[in-house]
């Protein structure tokens, strides 16, 4: 059975139609079992929010070893000027703190400052915002924006910095943030994008993300740059910290705390800091289990790790070129997974 046909037949639709094209990579007990390329790829694309897992949670889960950043800190042990002294980090990671979901702060930040200056504007109106803790999620990019403001704190070194430590401990220099949105590699590398109204240009090779461009192309919700093959290696690396513990940047028991269920079915689907299926219109299919943990980018990104059946499923498209209006690939992404899953577990 041809993968592409398998998935053509469930879709109802040209696969073409959801997106000018997409790579897939299939991992099964942590060895790659299949990985295709679909119409026009390319070698790096924006990560979206796969920023979110790839960088701050690991982050974190780094920092967690040397007890400097642990989910149950309180936000105002770091920050003193936070008002609500109820607010822990697990609030953050479970999307449960009660900031908004998103602020246009690409409106307010002067073009011209350094990019310390930037993020400290963004920094600054996140802490003086209100927030009040919340039964229900609230999925918030304000939530990892802060993240990343405690992570720069605790290391004292901007996370473009600390990032290149970070994914030097897996050998990976194809995960990267690009400081002042400059690019590392050829324009022709990157996959394109939407067009940007206020930008003036169609984007490629920047990040789509505006509070993150305006912040100067680094955050903690948004800003990696990857190829394929530095997304498995950090799966793989992944795996064998959650399963193994070998090449760990964290004990295996401190990663597994975070990858199971952190707050109640009634209140979301979340581990700390990773996505959790919902029943119904789970982005990673029908056949994923429940303890699956994983995120999606907004531009069409996506990252699931099963690990009941040790099954894990990477996706990188660019969907929301030329427009993000197109929304079949959102319909398009859980029957990939389907047909992966009945192929290849």
């Amino acid at each position: 059975m041809s993968f592409f046909n398998e998935v053509e037949k469930r879709f109802d639709h040209k696969i073409s139609s959801a997106t000018e094209g997409f790579q897939i990579a299939v991992l099964k007990n942590n060895h790659l079992v299949f990985k295709e390329n679909f119409g026009k790829t390319y070698r790096y694309y924006d990560l979206a929010s796969l920023t979110k897992i790839l960088y701050t949670v690991s982050a974190i889960q780094f920092l967690n070893e040397f007890e400097l950043l642990m989910p149950d800190h309180s936000v105002k042990d770091y920050i003193s000027d936070w008002k609500n002294p109820n607010t822990k980090i697990k609030h953050l990671l479970t999307h449960t703190a009660g900031l908004d979901w998103w602020q246009p702060f690409y409106k307010k930040i002067p073009r011209a400052l350094p990019i310390e200056e930037k993020k400290h504007i963004v920094y600054d109106h996140i802490v003086h915002s209100k927030s009040k803790l919340t039964k229900k999620s609230q999925y918030s990019d304000l939530d990892f924006i802060l993240l990343n403001a405690l992570i720069e704190k605790s290391v004292g070194m901007p996370s473009e910095e600390f990032s290149k430590v970070l994914f030097e401990c897996i050998d990976s220099p194809e995960l990267f943030f690009q400081k002042n949105n400059r690019l590392k590699y050829k324009i022709s590398d990157y996959a394109p994008t939407e067009k940007c109204p206020w930008r003036n240009k169609q984007l490629q090779g920047q990040v789509h993300d505006d509070n993150t461009w305006a912040m100067g192309g680094v955050s903690g919700h948004a800003g990696l740059f990857g190829s394929l093959e530095a997304v498995i290696q950090w799966s793989q690396y992944f795996y064998q910290s959650l399963h193994n513990n070998e090449d760990s940047w964290s004990r295996a028991s401190t990663i597994q705390s975070y990858c199971h269920r952190a707050i109640s079915k009634s209140r979301g689907d979340w581990a700390l800091g990773y996505m959790m299926p919902t029943e119904g219109r789970a982005s990673c299919g029908r056949h994923f289990s429940k303890a699956s943990i994983g995120h999606t980018g907004f531009v069409g990104t996506s990252f699931w790790h099963d690990p009941k059946n040790k099954f894990t499923v990477i996706v990188l498209s660019n969907r929301v070129f030329p427009t993000r209006e197109n929304q079949l690939f959102v319909k398009l992404r859980p029957i990939l997974h389907d047909v992966a899953f009945e192929l290849f577990n």
